[in-house]
């Protein structure tokens, strides 16, 4: 899916990025998000080392990581990737109000955690 008003819906545009990149045109769509968050690290060795990241500073240490990319289909992927292995994340770009962003801010600077109950793991995207 695409944004709708400028948010994303549903499963973050994975099954955009999915029909457009599958090996085969008749190959099932995955419907478990730890398979999707797979499926978009398989051809990334960027995303493969915010993975490395990820476990070092979320998981071993309680820390909060920052993540910069440029490009949008980027921003898109890592975002779908996060959403799918059910990190918290916050998408602050240059179309946001300034009061959008230091609200999003505050809350990134409050919230003690930056993970999501690992049931969410299960679930199948919506």
């Amino acid at each position: 899916m695409w944004p709708l008003g400028g948010k994303f819906v549903g499963d973050g545009g994975f099954c955009q990025y999915y029909h457009l990149t599958k090996p085969t045109p008749h190959q099932a769509p995955l419907f478990e998000r730890i398979g999707v968050a797979m499926y978009c690290c398989e051809e990334s060795v960027k995303l493969r080392y915010l993975c490395a990241e990820i476990l070092e500073a979320v998981y071993q240490h309680d820390d909060k990581l920052l993540v910069y990319v440029n490009w949008p289909q980027t921003h898109r992927l890592t975002e779908c990737f996060l959403n799918n292995l059910g990190i918290r994340n916050y998408s602050l770009t240059t179309g946001l109000k300034t009061g959008e962003k230091d609200g999003m801010n505050r809350e990134f600077n409050d919230k003690p955690s930056a993970i999501c109950p690992p049931s969410g793991l299960k679930d199948t995207p919506s």
